[in-house]
């Protein structure tokens, strides 16, 4: 049995389809959602989401903060920056991490000291998301 999806950041549909299952990390930990899942209201987590599509295609997508929303058919995902695992760039991903890694020790802020930590974070969840797609 399959359910829909639809995955939405602040500009647009990233992703809308029958799918089968999703595996993302919320603020409640790791999650494996499947067809008839119990009805869920969630905080996302920044991270990778795995979709399998109904034909068992994965597809891999990196969220920042959002809201996921379960019902036994229907699965939404609201969040603030989406992007399909296939945009990121491992290159460029690397040259921002060392930059703000660059930065961080130099830092003698601790708002600033926080910023970039969690620019940091996003960054190395990125290449999490990368990992995971190249590993299949």
């Amino acid at each position: 049995m399959n359910c829909y999806l639809n995955v939405v950041n602040m500009k647009n549909y990233l992703f809308s389809g029958y799918i089968k299952k999703i595996h993302l990390t919320s603020t409640i930990g790791e999650l494996n959602i499947y067809s008839g899942h119990t009805p869920l209201l969630a905080t996302i987590q920044y991270g990778p989401l795995t979709i399998v599509t109904k034909e068992e295609k994965k597809i891999y997508v990196y969220l920042s903060q959002g809201i996921l929303e379960v019902q036994p058919n229907i699965i939404n995902i609201l969040s603030e920056q989406a992007i399909l695992g296939s945009q990121l760039n491992k290159k460029k991903i690397l040259k921002k991490k060392k930059i703000i890694e660059k930065n961080l020790v130099m830092c003698n802020s601790y708002q600033k000291n926080i910023d970039l930590k969690t620019k940091l974070k996003k960054n190395i969840l990125k290449l999490k998301t990368i990992n995971i797609m190249n590993a299949k």
